[in-house]
C-alpha cells in the first residue's frame, strides 16, 4: 500500500499562487492566517540612526526609494503611492489613519 501526497502552505493573499496551484488540480483545505506579536528588547538607539515616520506628503519619495532598492529583484512589483497606501492599510497594526502613524521623533 503506498499513498502519496503533495502539500504547499500558501499564506493569507497570495492569489497569484492559489490561482497556480488550483490550475494544477490542488484545491485548498483551509485558509491560515499568521498570528505573531513582534517582541523586543528596549534599547537606547542614537539619534543619529533614528528616523521619522512616513507621512502622506512624504509617501511619494518613499515609494520612489523602496522602488529604486527593490528594482533589480525578479519577482519585485513596484509600487505606485496609491498601491503602496493599500499595503499599509492591510497591515492594521501599522495603519492607524494617519501613514504609519505614531508620534514624529524630534
Amino acid at each position: 500500500m503506498g499513498l502519496s501526497y503533495t502539500y504547499a502552505y500558501v499564506y493569507e493573499s497570495n492569489n497569484a499562487s492559489k490561482s497556480l496551484f488550483g490550475k494544477m488540480g490542488y484545491s485548498s483545505v483551509g485558509d491560515i492566517k499568521t498570528l505573531a506579536v513582534p517582541t523586543y528588547k528596549k534599547s537606547d538607539i542614537s539619534p543619529e540612526y533614528s528616523m521619522n515616520p512616513v507621512d502622506g506628503k512624504e509617501l511619494g519619495d518613499a515609494v520612489a526609494l523602496i522602488n529604486e532598492y527593490n528594482s533589480g529583484f525578479r519577482y519585485f512589483l513596484p509600487f505606485t503611492a496609491q498601491t503602496f497606501e493599500e499595503c499599509l492599510k492591510a497591515i492594521s497594526w501599522v495603519w492607524t489613519g494617519e501613514f504609519l502613524g505614531g508620534q514624529r521623533r524630534e
